[in-house]
This record gives C-alpha cells, sequence and structure tokens, in this order.
C-alpha cells in the first residue's frame, strides 16, 4: 500500500481526537522496514504448465507420455555433520521429463520408506553414520547420486531448540499442554517458567496443566541447560477462557519458490478453545486429506503451482489464513556467475534455487558500487532491477577524510542465464554497458557460497564479497576514497584473501555454519577490522527495544510514537508509558498520570490507566524483568499493556489522565524470538522539545553480533509543509551510546555523507527532508543500548519529529 509522505500524517492525526499511524509509509522494497505482506509470485510460462486450480495432493499427474531421457541432477546431496541426538536432513534436486521416483539408499542398501527428494533423520545416532546417495528415475531410466557422508559425533554441546513452544488457549477445567524439542550433549535439562518464575516439578519437555484454570493464563518459557551451556525458548503464552473461542492465527503461511520435483511445505501456527481443525485450500478448493497444521508436496509438479490458504475452525468459528503462492519452475538457474561490465568493470551474482539472487559489482570507475540482495530471476532466465548505486567522489586530501557521497542517478539492470550458464546483459544509466559473464564450476568452497558485506562503527569503510564455488570471490570495497574491486581466493576453511588495484588487500574469513563474516581492510594509513554476514545474518539483526521520550500535555501535546511490525507472525510486545518511574532516573518533572491508549489505525485496541491495574500485570511485570527494563513501583501511576499484535501499523498515545503535564518515555519492547522478516523495525516519535529535561529522546537496542545501519531523523522545519506551524526550528541531534557522544548533526546538509541521506530517506519510504535546517544521521552502529536527543539549536520551544529506521 502506498501513504505518501507518512511521516507528516502523523502529526494531522495527532492533533484529531484519534490518532494515526497511517504516517509510517508501507514500501516492500527495502529491508523490511515495513510491513511486508506475503508476496504473490506470478506462475512463470511453463510449456507443461496447467493453469488448473484442482486440488493439489502430494505428487500431481503431469500427464503425457513416459519420457527415456536420464534424469539429470543439478544439485548433489551434501556431506554432513551432526551431534547424535540432532536432526538432520540431505536432499537432492532433478529435472527431467514424467515423474521422477527417488529411492535413497545407505551404504549400498536401499531405505524403507525413503522415496522423497528429500531424506530426514530427526534423532542422529552413531549407528546412522555412513555413506548415503540416491537413485532417480523415470520410466526405467536412472541415475544415482553422488555419495553423501553423514558423520555423528559424540563431542560435547550446548543445547539447541529445534522446535520451539508455541501459543496456546484452553478453557477453565481443560488440559493444555506445552512442548519443546532441543538437541545437545549431554542430553539437556528442563526448567519451565511462568512469568519468569520458575514451575515446581515441570523439568520435562513438555509441560501438561490438567485442569487449567484462570491463574495458569500468563507467560511461560523454558530454559534448556546441559552441562556445556543453557538456552530460554522463545516466549509464549497461555490464555484461559471461560468459554469457547474462536481461532486465531498466531503465524500465517508463506509463498514459496520451488523448482520440480523438491519439496513444498506450507505451515500455519493457530490457537482456539476447544482445539481447531484445519483444511488446506487450493485456489479456494478443499485438497483431500490435508487437515493438519502443515501441508507438504513431497515432490512438486508444475501443476502444484498456485494459491494456497487453510481454513481453522472449532466450534465457535473459522479462519482463514493469508494466501501463500507455490511458483513453480522447471529450470534451476542455482549457482554463482562471473563477468565483467563494460571495459574495466565486474560483477558476481549469486542464484538460488528459489530463483531468487544476489548481484555485486562495480563499473570499474574507481567511484560506483551496486550492490542489489532482492533480484528475481524467472523461469527462462531473465532478470531486472533498478539500482541506486552507491557513489563516492575520490578524496582531494592525502590523509582519509570522509567526503561526501556524489549524486547518483538510477540504473537498470537486464540480463539473462541460458541453459548452458552463459549471462549476458546491460546496465543503463547515463550509457549503456554491456555484461558477460559464466557460470563458476562446484568446488573446494561451495559451503561458502554467497554474498556477505562487512562494516564497522567505528570507519565509513565496507568490504562487500561474493565467493563462488571454485575458491574464488569478487571483493568490492567501499571508502571516502573511493570503490574498488578486484578477483581473490578462498580457501576451504573459507579464508579470503584479496589485493585490489588501488593497493589495498584484504584478509577475510567466512563462516558457512553460522553465516558470519570478518574482514581486516589494510591500506597506507593502517588497517581497519570489520565484521558483518551474508544476508540472512544481517536480517536477524533487529530492533529489540525503542522508546520517546518528550514533554507530554493535552490535545495535540500528546506523546506519540508509532512502530511497525513486519512479516507474517503475530509478536508479544510490552508498551508502557512512563511518568513517576523517572524520578528513579533523575527527571524531576515526570508527568505524575500518564494514560496510555494503543492504536492499530484509527482503532483504538487497548489502554491502560496504572500498569498494576491491569489484569495481567505479573506478565507486564515478567516482561521488564525479562528485557532487562528498569522496574516500575507496584502502586505507581506508570501505565503498562503487554499484548500480542499482528505485523502492521500502531501508535501509543500518551497523554495525561488529569490534565497535568511532565515529562514521558514510551517504550516498546518486542519479546518474541525473532524470526527472518518478522520483528519491530521502525520507530517514529512525535515530541514537543524545551531545553534541558525538555530534550526529545528516542532511544533503542540493537540486537545481534554485527554492525548495522540506521537512518536517523529530528525533523523540524519540513513538517510546516504538513500543516504543522509550532515546529521546532532549529533540531540539534545528537546519538549516544551509554554516556558516550556517538555522533551528532545539526543541519543534515552539512554531514559527510549528505548526498546519501536522501536516497535512504527515500528507500525506507520516507518524505525528503526540505529544510537544511532539519538533522539527519546515517550510521553503522554495533550492537548495543542508544539514544537520539533532539534539542533546540536557539533556545525556543517547538515539536520535532523523531525517527529511528533499520537499514540493510
Amino acid at each position: 500500500m502506498n501513504q505518501a509522505h507518512s511521516a507528516a500524517k502523523l502529526f494531522a492525526s495527532s492533533r484529531r481526537t484519534v490518532p494515526s499511524v497511517n504516517r509510517i509509509r508501507r514500501r516492500a522494497a527495502f529491508a523490511g522496514l515495513i510491513v511486508c505482506s506475503l508476496l504473490t509470485l506470478s506462475l512463470p510460462q511453463l510449456t507443461a504448465q496447467s493453469s488448473s486450480d484442482s486440488s493439489s495432493t502430494s505428487s500431481s499427474d503431469t500427464g503425457g507420455t513416459t519420457s527415456t531421457s536420464t534424469p539429470t541432477i543439478t544439485q548433489q546431496p551434501a556431506s554432513a555433520t551432526v551431534n547424535a541426538g540432532s536432526s538432520v536432513t540431505l536432499s537432492v534436486i532433478a529435472t527431467g521429463s514424467g515423474d521422477l521416483s527417488y529411492q535413497w539408499r545407505k551404504d549400498g542398501v536401499a531405505l524403507p520408506d525413503a522415496t522423497d527428494a528429500t531424506f530426514s533423520i530427526e534423532e542422529a545416532s552413531l549407528s546412522d553414520a555412513g555413506t548415503y546417495d540416491v537413485v532417480i528415475s523415470n520410466g526405467g531410466v536412472s541415475v544415482t547420486s553422488s555419495g553423501a557422508t553423514l558423520t555423528v559425533s559424540t563431542a560435547n554441546a550446548a543445547p539447541s531448540i529445534t522446535e520451539q513452544p508455541e501459543n496456546a488457549e484452553a478453557q477453565v477445567g481443560a488440559s493444555a499442554t506445552l512442548s519443546v524439542s532441543a538437541t545437545g550433549t549431554p542430553a539437556p535439562s528442563y526448567q519451565w517458567r511462568k512469568d519468569g518464575t520458575a514451575i515446581a516439578g515441570a523439568t520435562s519437555a513438555k509441560l501438561v496443566i490438567a485442569s487449567v484454570q484462570t491463574t495458569d493464563a500468563g507467560s511461560y518459557d523454558v530454559v534448556v541447560s546441559n552441562s556445556v551451556g543453557s538456552v530460554t525458548s522463545r516466549l509464549v503464552r497461555l490464555d484461559v477462557a471461560t468459554s469457547e473461542q474462536s481461532p486465531t492465527i498466531d503465524s500465517q503461511p508463506v509463498s514459496l519458490g520451488v523448482i520440480v520435483g523438491q519439496r513444498a511445505k506450507f505451515s500455519v501456527e493457530a490457537e482456539s478453545d476447544p482445539a481447531p481443525t484445519y483444511q488446506w485450500t487450493k485456489g479456494g478448493t478443499a485438497i483431500p486429506g490435508a487437515n493438519q497444521a502443515t501441508f507438504t508436496i513431497a515432490a512438486v509438479q508444475v501443476s502444484d503451482a498456485g494459491t494456497y490458504a487453510v481454513i481453522v475452525t472449532n466450534a465457535s468459528g473459522s479462519v482463514t489464513s493469508q494466501n501463500a503462492t507455490l511458483t513453480v519452475y522447471a529450470n534451476d538457474f542455482a549457482g554463482s556467475y562471473t563477468g565483467t561490465i563494460g571495459t574495466n568493470g565486474q560483477f558476481a551474482f549469486k542464484v538460488d534455487h528459489d530463483h531468487t539472487a544476489s548481484f555485486l559489482g562495480t563499473l570499474g570507475d574507481g567511484k560506483t558500487a551496486i550492490i542489489q540482495t532482492d533480484v528475481k530471476v524467472d523461469d527462462s532466465g531473465n532478470f531486472s532491477f533498478q539500482a541506486t548505486p552507491s557513489i563516492v567522489s575520490a578524496s582531494a586530501s592525502p590523509a582519509r577524510g570522509l567526503q561526501p557521497a556524489v549524486a547518483s542517478t538510477s540504473l537498470t539492470v537486464t540480463g539473462t542465464i541460458s541453459s548452458t550458464g552463459q549471462l549476458t546483459g546491460s546496465i543503463t544509466g547515463t550509457t549503456t554497458l554491456t555484461m558477460s559473464g559464466t557460470k563458476s564450476p562446484s568446488g573446494s568452497t561451495t559451503d561458502s557460497e554467497g554474498f556477505y558485506q562487512t562494516a564497522s562503527s567505528a570507519s565509513e569503510d565496507t568490504v562487500s564479497m561474493m565467493v563462488d564455488g571454485d575458491g574464488h570471490a569478487l571483493v568490492l570495497t567501499q571508502t571516502p576514497t573511493g570503490v574498488s574491486a578486484t578477483t581473490g581466493t578462498v580457501d576451504s576453511s573459507g579464508k579470503v584473501t584479496a589485493t585490489l588495484p588501488n593497493g589495498d588487500s584484504v584478509d577475510a574469513d567466512v563462516a558457512a555454519s553460522s553465516g558470519s563474516a570478518k574482514a581486516t581492510l589494510t591500506d597506507s594509513t593502517g588497517s581497519t577490522s570489520l565484521s558483518g554476514g551474508n544476508k540472512d545474518l544481517l536480517e536477524s539483526q533487529h530492533l529489540v527495544g525503542i522508546s520517546a521520550r518528550a514533554l507530554c500535555d493535552t490535545g495535540s501535546n500528546n506523546s506519540v510514537a508509532g512502530f511497525i511490525i513486519n512479516g507474517t507472525e503475530a509478536q508479544h510486545v510490552l508498551i508502557r508509558a512512563v511518568g513517576p518511574g523517572l524520578s528513579s532516573q533523575g527527571i524531576t518533572q515526570p508527568i505524575p498520570n500518564p494514560k496510555l491508549d494503543l492504536y492499530e489505525g484509527q482503532t483504538l485496541i487497548a489502554s491502560n490507566t496504572g500498569w498494576s491495574t491491569a489484569p495481567n500485570a505479573s506478565e507486564i511485570a515478567a516482561a521488564a524483568a525479562r528485557i532487562g527494563d528498569f522496574e516500575l513501583s507496584p502502586n505507581s501511576t506508570d501505565s503498562a499493556i503487554f499484548t500480542t499484535l499482528q505485523p502492521g501499523l500502531y501508535t501509543a498515545n500518551a497523554s495525561p489522565s488529569d490534565g497535568q503535564a511532565g515529562v514521558v518515555l514510551v517504550e516498546v519492547y518486542n519479546l518474541s524470538t525473532p524470526t527472518l522478516g518478522n520483528k519491530i523495525v521502525a520507530l517514529s516519535g512525535r515530541v514537543e522539545v524545551g531545553t534541558g529535561q525538555d530534550d526529545g529522546v528516542a532511544g533503542f537496542v540493537v540486537s545481534g553480533t554485527v554492525p548495522k545501519k540506521f537512518l536517523i531523523r529530528a525533523v523540524g522545519p519540513t513538517l510546516a509543509s504538513y500543516n504543522v506551524s509550532d515546529y521546532l526550528a532549529h533540531p540539534v541531534l545528537k546519538l549516544y551510546k551509554g554516556p558516550t557522544l556517538v555522533a551528532q548533526n545539526t543541519g543534515w546538509t552539512t554531514a559527510a555523507n549528505a548526498a546519501d541521506i536522501p536516497a535512504a530517506s527515500q528507500a525506507v519510504g520516507e518524505f525528503a527532508l526540505q529544510s537544511n535546517d532539519d538533522s539527519a544521521l546515517l550510521v553503522t552502529l554495533d550492537p548495543g543500548v542508544y539514544t537520539a536527543n533532539v534539542s533546540s539549536g536557539d533556545g525556543t520551544k517547538g515539536v520535532a519529529l523523531i525517527e529511528v529506521y533499520e537499514i540493510r
């Protein structure tokens, strides 16, 4: 949904009786900084495709004649090493006319019931070690894969949770069960907790409450431990009802792109009382036998392509999930492609089996880098994307001082991959450059293949790497002095070495198992250490908590914080409006009686005045303790809401319940364990700024292990364009990590990377800054706790907008 000029709309809505968060624009193109709706993929134009939406089964009859051509294996099974008790899955990808059949073997002996494209062992034991292969047949002609060695280790290993607990709902007097699955050597022990307190005797993988009472409602987790370490599960909620409750969906099915012959698995998480039944549909038609929370197609055929959903039902009602699209590809272009752009440029292109791809390239002009991680390849091998390249100017100084980026022109990148592995295309901007490359063979570094990016909070330098499977990597550096790239070497341990044309050198290590990367960039002035990872690791970095502190008064001077939950999963969220509790934090004029209202769009969905009056007050206290926030006094007039929220746009509104103004802190914390694409990703707060303790403050917590880039803005004069007359004329923006000043800005055009700020604003879907007096920072931050402080540069008061956006 396109919601233009979203930030100003928050101000307009905050001056009405009911605030709206429509100010926050939904953009599906960048870093998940928005609410991501399910991706609807079009069915490729396949010769053998069926457009029917008839019922799908685990294997579909494509009809036609029986082929005698030998199947082709496009991905061999990979060797694996697992700890005893862990699960492991071996898989193969093959193409060929007609229906393919599979028979897995261990040490040459056929395994019973192992007749899918994947073979799984739930709990590996020492006897499972050996060599596995698979015989693939169609119409009597067969091919045997290469052998994959499974090694089962008995070495001690810390616990790892393989299946998290799920939310549950039960009526009074009924039973309720929470469960977890975990591995570890030695075998782990379990301790279940309710609202942060250990439950006596609850020391197995399952927690069974035989007769649920209203006092059992609350938040549960489990600590899994052994002699090596421990891990805590995600937080789940048990809701207790006095009457039957209709189903609600906590996690929606997601769209998939699958090669013919691969497995496709859709799943849903739902809760209700009594327990629900499930009916999966394809194109609106019920699929016979598809009556579980998961629906699996063992070996996908072209005719399985379509739109899937699930109807969840009990005696009190039913709910239908969002649609999830299954796109089936006949051709597999997975692999790494490298080649040249024009005369001096080069590129690397990594395509995955689901036809998603990443592009890394340089035009060879010493200043232009192209990095795109969301490319889609169609079933004919075609791809096209618009790129706004990063362009840096060369420093006129021999010292490496920060230099503003040069305004860049959007480039159109188009290409085609042939069935023989040739890639041709062009890059068009002010001129057109040809692009030509070939597919790299698989080799000793196949496990490390992919895109990695590293950065440092102490430097503007970045090192990006595209590792292929044959011991090579395109290594591209971006520094304030320019862009340089070369082909480096990669050994089987993931060590990358490269000497760049500008004389700099890179030594890096990439870890295929964790997706992490570390690099050292050395130039004539010294060495810089950087860290990062692959796409999945970088996406897993997230905002754990966000907050806004400001003056709070009646009417249009309420304190308003907008936030975004993206993805397809519901999240457990703690929201607090702290007034009296700020006294312990050194604030001398806190609001005495804050009221907290939570809106989804313009709909009030929850409200609280006095957190201890909430029916789930014990959950609120436990949630704050879990994330390490300061404790609220038991009978204080601070307010709080702990609830479960679906992905969407929300506004937390703090106001004085008795009309007395003061400073208030609005906090939003995500207590769900984040999965890829499911998290709180942005904060935008409208604040009344004065001086001293009347400064506007936005706090946020960055999780993870590697640096992450953020756009932080303090908007004042630009708000005049959105009918805000009492705006802050000269906002000053300062960023702190703890007590340490990290960065500051007064007037965004004075920033060293000022030319990058408009592009970053556009990428996250925000309006352009129209005044040089607005302030902004585009910074790379290490994991930690940060505070963005907005003060008045000329001593006058006014309204400002503080924004914090995560950028990939």
